[in-house]
């Protein structure tokens, strides 16, 4: 929920619970008030009376729900009381304030009942209520809607700020510009972040830096010790021992010249290295790796099967294309068994690579990680599937595997 709505919800939740307590204090407050007036009234109405009486010594109850009547000597008493009357024939009845009182004027007692219909003064309630929710209403739907407006206004430049650390890159030449604001908070946010942009853009720099030096200077030397070994399996002055020994080191210096280029590589594929897209056509991607392949397919008895019968053109940077098929390819030939199948299917939407093997594998979630190997002994470096997860999440292109009829199924899904 956003901020602005969350506010307004908590400021509308507030009003209301203030308008019942507030509704309900002043219809109290009324009605006492109004009670206390028409007791007035009816001691008033009594104060006439009782001067007809002492005057005139005669009364008329011309008033409907009036009662005057002689009675016997009795202590005299004054009394408010509310009462419920009926009015017509259908015995349909109505609220009272009734006053009801003995009184001594000339040596006789007189006890007489006044009474004063409440409808007037409940409907003039009611009307009092009815108009104040309206007008509360009225008032805190005209605030919350003054509030979101100054409130966007005010916000406006959090909101652009917002948009432009989203498209904020720490390949950007130029630090951030963010959006200027006289509000003290928001300023100081601004800072914030341009420090904190500005500091992850140097450590990126620092790391692109430290990489690529790391390696250069590791390379170099791998070069040289590949090249002395390649001398020294050229001369024939060691035994079969020491051969394989210096085959050993050959095959491990190799190894980790692979790694660390796949590591270089996997690290640019991360930072968005390699340029903008562009409208690449998968077919003739994965017929010119296939033919780069062809000796290595060939050397393994592997039977290859292709449907190509479909074009795909994708957005997609040329060297993360052929990055991505490599991979997939390489992978497929490299765990595939001698005189093996291999299979490439190019849908409308997806490419799929088959591959033989005699069992599934045991952890098919952690098979596009770093550094994943099923079997502990592979010549492998780990890293060709954790390069195609990371080339398929920067391109949002969804990547499955699965086991079917002894062939391991690695499945790209395309967002065309």
């Amino acid at each position: 929920m956003k901020l602005l709505n969350k506010l307004s919800l908590r400021y509308l939740s507030f009003s209301l619970l203030i308008l019942a307590l507030m509704g309900g204090v002043t219809y109290f407050v009324l009605s006492l008030v109004i009670e206390e007036e028409m007791d007035h009234k009816l001691k008033s109405s009594l104060e006439k009376i009782k001067y007809d009486i002492d005057r005139y010594d005669h009364f008329y109850t011309l008033e409907p729900f009036t009662n005057i009547d002689r009675v016997k000597e009795q202590k005299t008493y004054l009394h408010y009381s509310d009462t419920k009357i009926k009015i017509n024939r259908s015995n349909d009845t109505e609220d009272f304030r009734q006053l009801t009182t003995v009184v001594k004027i000339n040596k006789k007692y007189y006890k007489i009942i006044i009474r004063e219909s409440k409808l007037e003064s409940r409907n003039f309630l009611k009307s009092l209520a009815l108009i104040t929710f309206i007008g509360f209403i009225v008032l805190i739907a005209s605030l919350i809607l003054i509030n979101r407006r100054i409130a966007k206004i005010i916000w406006a430049p959090f909101y652009r700020n917002i948009d432009i650390v989203k498209k904020f890159s720490i390949t950007d030449r130029e630090p951030v510009a963010l959006a200027k604001t006289d509000i003290h908070e928001f300023h100081e946010l601004n800072m914030v972040l341009s420090e904190l942009t500005e500091k992850v853009r140097n450590d990126y720099r620092n790391l692109k830096q430290f990489s690529e030096d790391a390696s250069h200077e590791i390379q170099t030397p791998l070069a040289i010790i590949k090249s002395k070994i390649e001398t020294l399996l050229d001369d024939n002055n060691f035994n079969d021992k020491q051969g394989e020994v210096l085959d050993s080191i050959y095959r491990s210096i190799h190894r980790l010249s692979r790694l660390n280029k796949d590591l270089i590589l996997l690290t640019k594929i991360e930072n968005k290295q390699f340029g903008n897209p562009e409208k690449i056509n998968l077919k003739e991607v994965i017929e010119n790796k296939l033919e780069e392949f062809q000796e290595l397919i060939q050397l393994k008895g592997i039977t290859l099967s292709t449907n190509l019968d479909h074009e795909i053109f994708l957005n997609l940077n040329a060297v993360e294309a052929e990055m991505l098929i490599n991979n997939l390819i390489s992978n497929a030939i490299k765990h595939n068994i001698n005189k093996g199948i291999f299979k490439i299917i190019l849908g409308q939407d997806h490419i799929a690579f088959y591959n033989s093997g005699f069992a599934p594998i045991k952890n098919p979630e952690s098979i596009f990680n770093r550094f994943y190997k099923e079997n502990a002994g592979s010549n492998s470096v780990g890293l060709g599937l954790a390069i195609v997860k990371k080339i398929c999440d920067n391109n949002q292109i969804r990547y499955h595997y699965y086991f079917t009829d002894n062939l391991h199924c690695f499945t790209i899904h395309f967002k065309l």
